[in-house]
């Protein structure tokens, strides 16, 4: 199956490129503005055996500041030390993530939307004018080696679900094929597994057929 996504990553990513999805439209324009210290980077890895440019995440040394204090806070193991973390450093992505999986585990999804989409701008806010993933079909985001770009992946995953609950079934179909298409040769969190699911929610049924036909 590995060796197949491999034979296949050039055309399911021209399958997915075609998304009009964009996350920074669908975010609250209070996150507009941030620190240019407390952002990550986006910057340029490698290239792979197939040609693409790899792209990962790097931190700023406010974020590695922050970084080695947080995993002190979570070391406490009490969750209201982590809300306090998070109420000083409010785009700090991993506090921030940590606190939108604990509002989805607990079923307050009011909640997890609003922290996961803080998640996902603050992101997109970290991408470079380099790194075009709507726009071309040659990148593709490191997820092993990439620690501190992993929260992305797993929040995209948690808002899909999320929208698919609120029955925003097109919302969830599109947050799923960009899933897919930051890293559609490893797919570490199975965005092909659950893509057919969201395409039949909201009615795309040709897309799926497009899509099934490059596995034949």
């Amino acid at each position: 199956f590995f060796f197949f996504k491999q034979k296949t990553a050039y055309e399911i990513s021209a399958c997915l490129v075609g998304s009009e999805m964009c996350i920074r439209d669908s975010i609250n324009a209070e996150y507009m503005g941030l620190p240019q210290k407390e952002r990550l980077i986006c910057e340029f890895k490698k290239t792979n055996q197939f040609n693409q440019r790899v792209f990962t995440f790097t931190p700023s040394k406010e974020i590695d500041h922050l970084k080695e204090g947080y995993e002190a806070v979570k070391n406490t193991f009490d969750p209201q030390h982590m809300f306090d973390f998070v109420q000083q450093h409010p785009y700090y992505i991993d506090g921030v993530y940590d606190i939108a999986d604990f509002y989805f585990l607990q079923g307050n999804f009011k909640n997890a939307n609003e922290l996961m989409e803080r998640v996902l701008y603050l992101y997109e806010d970290s991408f470079g004018y380099d790194f075009k993933i709507f726009e071309e079909n040659d990148i593709l985001l490191e997820y092993k080696e990439n620690p501190f770009g992993q929260n992305l992946f797993r929040a995209l995953v948690k808002f899909i679900d999320i929208l698919g609950k609120r029955g925003c079934y097109k919302a969830a179909f599109e947050y799923n094929k960009f899933l897919l298409r930051l890293n559609p040769i490893e797919d570490p969190m199975g965005g092909l597994l659950i893509l057919d699911y969201n395409a039949v929610s909201c009615g795309q049924y040709d897309y799926l057929l497009t899509l099934s036909l490059i596995h034949i």
